[in-house]
């Protein structure tokens, strides 16, 4: 969907849970009463991968399908709860491009925090999000030619899970 800010056409920012993504063996979907849709992704305790991505995308990504409608820069904002130095990070990748470190993405509780900026041209595209330190915590996706982090829980996701 499309609307303009004086003479730009602009798209509206889509928003994902990750839980009712594809999500690999290796996450866990954890219920949290302060989470969007009541739910969030982990990876499980005790996987770490801080030197580079995990190969296995079957088991170690969360992978989200969704398309644009202007070719154009995007910011990718994850809603977080990563408490430490130590569980504040992932690996990042769009399409079929190498994954990148987003890591000092600590918060105090639910905060939305900047995981990446892509250019992107009109159409399908995939995010692809892997664990790189347990403890990490990912409660919602929100992709945007708007430069600047939703607030709150955001808008409701384009797709929802039971």
């Amino acid at each position: 969907m499309d609307y303009v800010v004086g003479n730009r056409k602009r798209s509206l920012p889509v928003k994902f849970e990750p839980e009712c993504a594809t999500v690999g063996t290796n996450w866990l979907i954890v219920s949290d009463a302060n989470a969007s849709n009541g739910k969030y992704v982990t990876m499980t305790p005790g996987l770490n991968s801080t030197a580079s991505a995990p190969a296995n995308s079957y088991g170690d990504w969360v992978i989200i399908p969704f398309s644009v409608t202007n070719s154009e820069n995007y910011s990718i904002y994850g809603r977080c709860n990563n408490p430490t130095a130590n569980d504040d990070s992932f690996w990042i990748q769009m399409d079929n491009g190498g994954f990148t470190m987003a890591n000092g993405l600590g918060t105090t509780g639910w905060q939305w925090v900047s995981i990446g900026s892509y250019y992107l041209t009109n159409g399908p595209h995939t995010l692809s999000i892997a664990y790189r330190e347990d403890g990490a915590s990912l409660d919602k996706v929100s992709i945007s030619d708007y430069q600047f982090a939703p607030s709150g829980m955001g808008q409701p996701a384009q797709i929802l899970c039971p």
